[in-house]
């Protein structure tokens, strides 16, 4: 058990005569086992709020209905540019905003559903700031770092920008392949076309060149080994030599060039 107790000494009759004459202690005595208990557990609640308090990576920080600081951890201090020793509690908000602007590079507007606002350090950090009423007026701010989320957001953005600028660049190329093949097609069937037109050309150019050759040679030569009689003038046969001789180098000539 646990007692509180409370007296006062005083001085009594012995019963025998009318002046005090013993020294007594008159007073109250309370059970307070169930306070005390309640006390302890609180104080150890306590205990572990400040400790879970401690270790948040959050900042966070309770303030009264007056705007004045009740509760924080270390995290908030880290953030706001605050050593350990200078926040006391008692202090007024609008001191501690004071000091804390200085390492705030920018502020966003606040959200109008979730009323978060995110806040860009001085060193670059973002942090999303969160504020919440309490039941007695007072406030509750959470901030947490999203600098990692901002970052890779910022890398995806960047990552998009780059991706987008490729598929452009691939859409203008597939229309340049897609031409290229158009164009290709076209010379293709041209080229076609004059190889068809070349083959006619050989083909006429053999006819009409090797025939009236043959029929020179052939004939040039019957007359020149007098198959049917004698030609008569002797500068007969020597025209009918050049002539076969000219009609055989010619011929060459036709199908080295056909070939």
């Amino acid at each position: 058990l646990t007692l509180e107790c409370q007296g006062r000494p005083t001085m009594r009759t012995d019963g025998k005569s009318s002046i005090p004459t013993r020294k007594v202690l008159v007073g109250v005595a309370h059970d307070v086992s169930d306070v005390r208990a309640a006390d302890a557990r609180l104080r150890a609640t306590e205990a572990r709020l400040f400790d879970a308090l401690r270790s948040m990576s959050d900042a966070f920080v309770v303030w009264d209905k007056h705007d004045r600081l009740v509760l924080w951890n270390a995290r908030y201090e880290n953030f706001f540019g605050f050593t350990p020793g200078n926040l006391q509690i008692g202090m007024d908000r609008a001191t501690i905003d004071y000091h804390a602007r200085a390492v705030i590079a920018h502020i966003t507007e606040a959200d109008p559903e979730t009323g978060s606002q995110e806040i860009l350090l001085e060193d670059g950090r973002f942090l999303r700031y969160l504020e919440n009423m309490t039941e007695d007026g007072g406030r509750v701010t959470v901030a947490s770092d999203v600098s990692e989320i901002r970052h890779r957001e910022e890398e995806l953005r960047r990552n998009q920008d780059v991706l987008e600028t490729n598929v452009s660049a691939l859409k203008s190329m597939q229309g340049q392949l897609l031409e290229l093949a158009q164009n290709y097609e076209q010379e293709s069937i041209r080229a076609e076309e004059a190889n068809q037109s070349k083959s006619e050309f050989l083909a006429n150019m053999s006819h009409e060149l090797r025939t009236p050759l043959n029929a020179i040679n052939g004939f040039s030569d019957i007359m020149q080994k007098e198959m049917f009689g004698p030609l008569g003038d002797p500068r007969y046969k020597e025209y009918v030599n050049d002539i076969l001789f000219s009609g055989k180098h010619l011929l060459s000539l036709i199908n080295d060039i056909l070939d």
